[in-house]
């Protein structure tokens, strides 16, 4: 019996309060044991499913059957669940971090101030390494002038 891998993932994303579903697939050689899925989405959820196609799926079905006579899945639509058709399926989240969140101030005095936030969350694999602040004195006398003070150097912004 030949046996071809097919591998597949479907892409949600969540818009409005709907789910969007992108399904795409590629069919493998029969002796793949991996696959790298590249063009994904940073901090997306994925379900993949890794489906052996037999060709008792193939010969099972009517004769003159589109399907069988080209002996392969279309790749436009999901091939329906079948014991010659064996899956199995894992929901991934690629990796990516958001952003730190509620910035605040927690106290100020003249000469110096105390932030708090929240760490950021990650996703998949990625690991947050460190925090960055960075910090930049202003003065505005009217909105559309504004002097930044970046260390010794002054920029006028208009």
């Amino acid at each position: 019996m030949d046996v071809v891998p097919r591998l597949q993932y479907d892409q949600h994303n969540a818009a409005d309060d709907h789910r969007e579903v992108e399904t795409v697939s590629c069919d493998l050689p029969p002796d793949a044991t991996s696959a790298v899925v590249s063009g994904l989405t940073e901090k997306t959820d994925y379900v993949v499913t890794v489906r052996a196609v037999t060709a008792g799926y193939f010969d099972m079905l009517p004769d003159g059957h589109a399907v069988k006579r080209a002996r392969r899945l279309p790749v436009d639509r999901l091939p329906t669940d079948d014991a010659w058709l064996p899956a199995a399926t894992a929901v991934v989240t690629t990796s990516g971090t958001d952003r730190p969140r509620d910035v605040r101030v927690v106290t100020a005095s003249p000469d110096s101030i105390s932030l708090a936030w929240t760490l950021p969350q990650t996703y998949g694999s990625d690991q947050l390494q460190g925090i960055i602040v960075r910090w930049v004195s202003f003065k505005c006398q009217l909105l559309s002038s504004c002097i930044i003070k970046l260390g010794e150097k002054r920029q006028r912004i208009a």
